[in-house]
């Protein structure tokens, strides 16, 4: 999290428990509020294998008890996706219920289940028939600076914002982490014309920032590749197309979920928890 903490100040535990390490919890803080995390997606207790329902009690209650000796009147708490868990680790979730912490968001992202068989809707399917007339290739590729440019366009053009990450600090993730940091790009001939940032743990393979050229969007380039990644990449991880909501979950952006619900993506919540001190 070095990278972007002159934006969010580090305000992160660790708890132990006879010396050993029980569990840790990034986090930041911001005047009256902590939050785990404001610059991660998600950012909850990361829990070792023998924490326990009871240990969470204790851990919580040990948490909230600092946070108000310094002078925090809220914590804002991004539970970790259950298909990221390497076991089932919802016990948070349990104790914060407990402690009367409200849901304040919640997104949905469209997830494909590994080894689960699902038919593509039909206008995926004729576009990745169009790619493969095209000629399309898909690749995976470390020239981040080439990329940017069409990411910087595409996020310009529908939304007016830029991309959460500068190439800088995507290239700089990228050198830390090249094991699970990777682009993957498609290409007609020599000319680039979509790609995509994927992040890849344990059990999840999770795409970040599509974008592809105009060409790109008549001769289905994003659809070669999201392809590609099912056929080739995914494996025994989920595949995560990330959430399709704006405003707290309020709002869902009902044709970018349809475009990822056309590959069987399905449902996951990702929820950010409200609790007063």
């Amino acid at each position: 999290m070095d990278y972007h903490a002159d934006r969010f100040p580090d305000y992160s535990f660790i708890f132990f428990r006879k010396s050993k390490p029980y569990c840790i919890l990034p986090g930041c803080g911001s005047g009256e509020i902590f939050s785990s995390h404001s610059g991660l997606t998600y950012g909850g207790f990361i829990m070792g294998k023998d924490c326990t329902t009871k240990g969470m009690m204790e851990v919580l209650e040990l948490l909230i008890a600092e946070l108000k000796s310094q002078g925090f009147k809220r914590l804002v708490y991004k539970p970790v996706p259950y298909i990221y868990d390497l076991l089932p680790s919802q016990e948070d979730l349990y104790c914060l219920f407990r402690h009367g912490a409200v849901l304040k968001a919640r997104l949905v992202a469209s997830v494909l289940e590994p080894g689960v068989s699902l038919s593509y809707k039909k206008d995926r399917r004729s576009a990745i028939r169009k790619s493969e007339k095209a000629g399309i290739r898909v690749t995976q590729d470390d020239d981040y600076a080439r990329f940017w440019p069409i990411l910087d366009e595409n996020l310009k053009k529908r939304y007016n914002v830029k991309p959460v990450h500068s190439l800088n600090e995507m290239e700089y993730l990228h050198s830390k982490f090249p094991r699970n940091i990777k682009l993957f790009t498609a290409f007609q001939e020599e000319e680039l014309l979509a790609g995509t940032v994927v992040y890849l743990t344990d059990r999840v393979l999770h795409t970040q920032y599509i974008a592809s050229t105009h060409r790109g969007k008549k001769t289905g380039a994003v659809d070669s590749i999201i392809n590609h990644l099912i056929q080739n990449e995914q494996g025994e991880r989920f595949l995560d197309f990330g959430t399709s909501c704006e405003n707290e979950g309020r709002d869902l952006n009902e044709s970018l979920i349809y475009y990822k619900e056309g590959f069987g993506g399905r449902g996951v919540c990702y929820d950010t928890y409200e609790l007063k001190l």
